[in-house]
C-alpha cells in the first residue's frame, strides 16, 4: 500500500510539472510562434499572412537627410531584403496636408513590403512621424518570428514605439458544415486557452473574437479584452472554405 502511494505521487508530481512545462513554453513563445501554431491546428493551407506594424518616430530621429529613407531601407534589410542589389524606390511626399516617403518593395518571391512614413503638416513641425508597414507573404511557411524580429531591432534602434498585428489566411476543399466549423473553433481557442468574447454567424460567414492570456498585448471592444479573431467564409466560386485567424483583430477584408 505505502508503495502503491508512492507511486501515485510520483505520477501525479510528473504530470504537474509536464503541465508547468508546456504553460511555460507557451508563455515564452513569440506570438508570432503561438498564432503560427494554433493556425496549423485548423488543418487548412496557408495561402497568406500579413505583418502589419504602426507607430511612431519622433521628428529629431529623423531630422537628418534622407531620414525617412535610411529608416525604410533598414526595415527592408531588417527582413533579409537585399537592398544593395536592389535599390527601393521612394515616392516623395510633399503636400500642405503631409510629407514624407513611402515605398512598395519586393523582398523576393514570396515577400512584398509597403512602408509609410508620414508626418501631418497640419501640426507642428515637431510633430512625430507616422510610420506604417505592410509585410504580405505568400509563402506555405512564413517566417513570422524571424521577420518581426528583425523589424523590431530597427525599430527599437530608432526608438518608434510601435505595435504589430498578425494575420494568417487559409483555405480548406470543400464547404464545412456549421458544427464542423464549431469544432475547429473550439480546438484553435484550447491550443492557446483563449476564451470567447463575441462572435456573429451572418450568411455563411462566421466571426469569433476570443481572449488569451498567452497573448500579451489586446485591444479592448465595448469594454471588453480582445486579442484574437478567428473567421470563415465559403467561397463558392473556388469550392474551398477561407478561415482567417489573426491577433488582435482581423484587418483585412474578409
Amino acid at each position: 500500500m505505502k508503495n502503491f502511494i508512492v507511486i501515485i505521487t510520483i505520477l501525479v508530481l510528473a504530470f504537474s510539472i509536464f503541465v508547468l512545462f508546456m504553460q511555460t513554453n507557451i508563455k515564452e513563445a513569440s506570438t508570432a510562434e503561438v498564432m503560427k501554431n494554433a493556425f496549423e491546428i485548423t488543418g487548412a493551407d496557408i495561402v497568406s499572412s500579413e505583418v502589419y506594424i504602426h507607430g511612431t518616430v519622433a521628428a529629431e530621429n529623423l531630422a537628418y537627410e534622407d531620414g525617412c529613407e535610411r529608416l525604410s531601407t533598414d526595415i527592408i534589410l531588417g527582413c533579409g531584403g537585399d537592398a544593395a542589389n536592389t535599390v527601393p524606390v521612394f515616392n516623395s511626399i510633399d503636400t500642405d496636408i503631409s510629407c514624407g516617403t513611402e515605398t512598395n518593395y519586393i523582398i523576393d518571391d514570396n515577400r512584398r513590403i509597403l512602408i509609410s512614413i508620414l508626418r501631418d503638416m497640419l501640426k507642428s513641425a515637431h510633430e512625430a512621424y507616422y510610420l506604417t508597414i505592410s509585410l504580405v507573404d505568400v509563402s506555405p511557411e512564413p517566417a513570422l518570428s524571424e521577420s518581426i524580429a528583425g523589424i523590431d531591432r530597427v525599430l527599437e534602434k530608432y526608438n518608434v514605439a510601435h505595435e504589430a498585428n498578425i494575420s494568417l489566411v487559409g483555405s480548406l476543399n470543400g464547404q464545412m458544415e456549421d458544427w464542423e466549423l464549431e469544432n475547429l473553433c473550439s480546438r484553435v481557442f484550447e491550443s492557446i486557452r483563449a476564451d470567447r468574447v463575441e462572435g456573429i454567424n451572418d450568411d455563411g460567414l462566421i466571426s469569433v473574437s476570443a481572449f488569451s492570456p498567452v497573448i500579451k498585448d489586446a485591444i479592448s471592444v465595448d469594454g471588453k479584452r480582445v486579442n484574437v479573431n478567428l473567421a470563415s467564409r465559403y467561397n463558392s466560386y473556388e469550392g474551398k472554405t477561407y478561415i482567417w485567424l489573426a491577433t488582435p483583430v482581423i484587418t483585412t477584408e474578409y
